[in-house]
């Protein structure tokens, strides 16, 4: 059976979105005031910025990448997994 390739450009274009939204919604100003671990890493980098494999180990985006909650984190660090991430990045007006 032939899979449509418009359903597969669509289903990637809305993991992209999901998880581009949900850094978003992480690094927002309402969900730093609450979250005193991402806020702490924050705090500790000299650049504002929050390495990505930490965001790899999150579990809604462990969720959007179709991994399970309890997967090693030497299996989340994958260069797909953590491009993956760059690209909802750089297609983020919020998170740089």
């Amino acid at each position: 059976e032939e899979i449509d390739n418009r359903f597969l450009v669509d289903a990637k274009k809305l993991r992209m979105s999901s998880i581009r939204k949900q850094l978003e919604f992480y690094f927002s100003e309402g969900n730093l005031r609450r979250d005193r671990f991402l806020r702490e890493r924050l705090e500790a980098a000299k650049d504002d910025m929050v390495d990505i494999d930490i965001l790899l180990t999150f579990n809604r985006i462990k969720d959007y990448l179709g991994l399970p909650k309890n997967v090693p984190k030497t299996s989340l660090t994958t260069a797909e997994n953590r491009s993956i991430l760059a690209d909802a990045v750089k297609a983020s007006d919020v998170v740089k």
